[in-house]
């Protein structure tokens, strides 16, 4: 015999020896840990750790699903603690609880460290009274007020969790205390990675039928209604100290959100089909660097009673709103928000910005300094025909064709009180214009290239600088130049 066989051979018989041992090893857990005496254990003990009428149906130890971890399965939980005001008397009633516990630490330090929890088919109330005091605080005190620690908050060490995964949770939450209710229908989730006081690193998938959020004022009017339907959320990333990076991917297939006023009159109303977002972002918490694409493939705007999205919009091929950020900077500290060449589209028609930001302070207003342009130029027929009639008065007994490109930079303050001033370059071509209220004669062919600097709030000078105006109209070609100095007096 070889010696190559030889080995072969004891590989193989330590393979099976070990194989054997852990046969061995279940069969021995499974007679000392049996479903019974579990159950037992865990209903005896469950008083000393929540305060709430508490059931457990049968207790299962688990291997192979939680392997390498020891896993202990509950099967019907279930929570009640009565309060006046809640939902329900009943806290949470769950399925099955599965909790995967780290083997090798128990053996050699006698620790319990958590790494996995799976949760299925949940069901929670979760209530907040108007007094702060809720249903759901079930945990004993483990220490007087005069012995509570205040150094800073770090994660047990008892808690190394490495997945967490949910499956059908149903859950309604009301807060009285601050005038909010919210509800999640069949919600998924699968997190997996690391988590620990100097390092997190997680993968998470996730998804809900339904998620609902109702807000209301101090005196029970309510200022918001929204909810998501057919969520559906990838995320990846991580933390290391005060570094971080995510990418994160949602998809979801109608969102509705109606704002009201103090009256509790609608102010924005908004219904919008397939939103598809996506976010890359790195750096640290001080400075974020990243890019960010959203899609909104159809709906609907109405603010103060206007239609925003007319037949026309609605009718088009293209996506209703399309935002990609190729790449942009926000600087936490300094309430800046830096973005590259960025295109926002509406329909068939863009625009696109590059510029810098400065967000409001208690001490500043709104600083900005953007570059706008038209990625291509505009037919303004069919545009004006997607601009909800309520802002089209201007236009009655007119008719208006062309081709219209932009170049303009708004830069200054925007506040209450004051705008900021647009300069820039505006053209036309091939541009059609009639308006017998204003001139019996039809205009086209309109060439043009103007130069403006308009103060939006007045304060400032504003002027119209026409480097060419070129028209025909009635046989005779027309061209005029020249320059308005106070083009807002």
């Amino acid at each position: 015999m070889s010696i190559k066989k030889g080995w072969k051979i004891t590989w193989i018989s330590i393979g099976s020896l070990i194989g054997l041992l852990l046969l061995v090893v279940v069969v021995a857990l499974w007679l000392v840990f049996t479903p019974s005496r579990l159950t037992k254990i865990v209903n005896s003990l469950a008083g000393n750790y929540i305060t709430c009428e508490g059931h457990f149906g049968e207790v299962d130890l688990t291997l192979l699903s939680t392997f390498p971890d020891a896993g202990l399965k509950i099967s019907d939980v279930v929570l009640v603690n009565p309060m006046e005001g809640a939902q329900n008397d009943t806290l949470a009633k769950v399925g099955s609880l599965t909790v995967g516990i780290d083997v090798m630490a128990y053996l050699k330090e006698k620790k319990v460290i958590v790494h996995q929890v799976r949760l299925d088919d949940a069901t929670a109330n979760l209530y907040i009274a108007a007094d702060g005091s809720s249903n759901f605080d079930i945990f004993p005190a483990s220490e007087t007020e005069e012995e509570k620690d205040t150094t800073p908050s770090e994660i047990p060490e008892l808690i190394d969790l490495k997945k967490i995964a949910i499956s059908n949770l149903n859950a309604s939450f009301i807060d009285r205390k601050n005038q909010m209710d919210a509800t999640v229908k069949a919600f998924d989730m699968n997190l997996t990675g690391k988590m620990d006081n100097s390092e997190i690193e997680a993968d998470l998938e996730m998804g809900s039928q339904h998620i609902g959020l109702a807000m209301a004022d101090s005196n029970g009017v309510p200022t918001l209604i929204a909810a998501i339907k057919e969520l559906e959320l990838e995320a990846e990333g991580g933390m290391k100290g005060d570094k971080m990076d995510a990418d994160v991917e949602m998809k979801g297939g109608k969102i509705d959100i109606d704002m009201r006023d103090s009256t509790g009159t609608s102010s924005i109303m908004a219904s919008l089909g397939e939103l598809l977002f996506d976010l890359d972002a790195k750096g640290t918490m001080a400075e974020v660097l990243g890019a960010l694409k959203l899609k909104v493939e159809n709906g609907r705007l109405n603010t103060g009673g206007t239609e925003m999205v007319n037949e026309t919009l609605q009718k088009s091929e293209s996506p209703l709103l399309e935002v990609e950020m190729l790449s942009f900077t926000a600087r936490m500290d300094k309430m800046e928000f830096e973005f590259g060449k960025s295109t926002i589209s509406i329909a068939d028609y863009a625009l696109l910005l590059e510029g810098l930001v400065n967000m409001a302070t208690d001490s500043s207003p709104i600083q900005m300094d953007v570059k706008i342009d038209t990625k291509d130029e505009w037919q303004v027929a069919p545009l004006l025909a997607m601009v909800p009639e309520q802002y089209l008065g201007w236009q009655k007994g007119m008719d208006v064709d062309g081709k219209v490109g932009l170049a303009l930079t708004a830069s200054g303050t925007l506040s209450d009180s004051t705008m900021p001033t647009v300069a820039g370059r505006i053209w036309i071509d091939k541009g059609a214009f009639y308006s017998p209220q204003m001139l019996p004669y039809k205009f086209t062919n309109i060439n043009s290239d103007l130069a403006i600097d308009v103060s939006l709030d007045g304060k400032q000078p504003s002027w119209l600088d026409i480097k060419t105006l070129k028209a025909h109209t009635r046989g005779t070609d027309v061209s005029v130049a020249g320059r308005v100095d106070d083009l807002m007096g």
